[in-house]
């Protein structure tokens, strides 16, 4: 069961729903002072790995935080399974009924694109966050993704310089996001001859689903040299050794776990940040769009922009694009041993004022 299984689904103001059956409250209701409560419902495409969690945890801090939790509502809805045809439905019956504002984490980057339409129409102000959609009439929250995977990658030619096998994680097939990393991942390989993605594998942010797929990958592939990863280099570390390889360069997401396991094996790796709080930014826009005390662009970026190195990961002459840059990992400042490994990072940004326990506990 996941976490959120265990704890069940939480709105702002009223415990309402449970996993894939909410129980759909409409629109935008009055409080006895004749204040507007807004109804917002989060749309959740796949719950199975601690960034997804921690994303839904972050949004409910937010709708729990005094400024906002008289004023919205905040339903959160998670597809009965990872398929479009599954979150299509969750959407259409959130949009029959008829709140203020719908936020999705998307399966897919045009599948949805039919049914967001359908929400913009009716009046349904819809936001899309980290994977995003390409649907015009839909606000968007997102990181870049393709600068994304050119500094990784970037950083990985210049680790293994210039040559050698390497194998990429695709993360979630098909998504914006994790598409967007791969083409940048490999527009950069294509510029280095002597270096060969041998592999690839879609980990989903799925530790075990990563170990799994990785280690059938290297009984065939006995020389990668590195491995750039949307999950995690313990994984990796893992795979390695448990096929008697020498490590390899790793890169792979900014997470507690990673960045402590790096350090502490004095490894060569490479952390990219993708901020579960992009959600609770998302919610933050939609319900100040809303109330009229603020109006966005159509598109919000440049929330990700610091990425981090091991000090044995820490290259000069590397080039980093999308205004983005590496910092050396710092014990207790950009990462902290004694929490929890499962601890997604940066904890907080935008000024949102979120903590390490609103990621882990809501």
């Amino acid at each position: 069961m996941t976490l959120w299984g265990k704890r069940g689904i939480m709105s702002a103001a009223v415990l309402t729903a449970v996993l894939g059956t909410a129980v759909l409250l409409s629109g935008s209701i009055a409080t006895a002072s004749g204040d507007k409560v807004y109804t917002i419902y989060l749309n959740n495409s796949y719950i199975g790995n601690p960034w997804r969690q921690q994303m839904e945890n972050y949004a409910h801090a937010i709708a729990s935080q005094p400024k906002y939790k008289d004023h919205l509502r905040l339903i959160i809805q998670n597809s009965s399974q990872n398929t479009v045809s599954s979150q299509i439905q969750s959407l259409q019956t959130e949009i029959r009924a008829k709140p203020d504002a719908i936020l999705i984490d998307a399966i897919s980057a045009t599948a949805l694109n039919a049914t967001v339409k359908q929400g913009c129409d009716a009046g349904i102000l819809m936001y899309s966050f980290d994977q995003g959609v390409t649907e015009p009439c839909a606000y968007k929250v997102a990181a870049i993704p393709a600068p994304t995977g050119i500094n990784m990658a970037n950083w990985m030619a210049k680790a293994i310089h210039g040559k050698g096998d390497v194998i990429v994680d695709i993360g979630n097939a098909g998504a914006a996001y994790s598409d967007g990393m791969t083409a940048g991942i490999k527009q950069v390989i294509k510029k280095y001859p002597n270096i060969h993605i041998v592999g690839t594998y879609a980990s989903q942010g799925n530790p075990g689903t990563e170990l799994q797929q990785l280690s059938s990958l290297l009984t065939s592939h006995r020389n990668v040299v590195g491995v750039m990863s949307e999950a995690y280099c313990t994984g990796i570390h893992t795979a390695f050794e448990q096929a008697g390889l020498t490590q390899p360069a790793m890169g792979c997401i900014d997470i507690n776990q990673n960045a402590s396991f790096c350090m502490e094996k004095q490894l060569s790796c490479y952390l990219y940040t993708a901020s579960p709080w992009c959600g609770a930014l998302a919610l933050v826009q939609a319900y100040k769009q809303l109330s009229s005390q603020a109006k966005y662009p159509k598109l919000t970026t440049n929330f990700n922009n610091i990425n981090y190195v091991t000090p044995a990961g820490n290259m000069k002459g590397v080039k980093y694009v999308g205004g983005m840059k590496a910092d050396v990992l710092k014990e207790n400042v950009s990462f902290f041993p004694k929490l929890s490994p499962d601890l997604v990072l940066p904890v907080t940004g935008q000024g949102l004022n979120l903590t390490a326990e609103n990621a882990l506990k809501g």
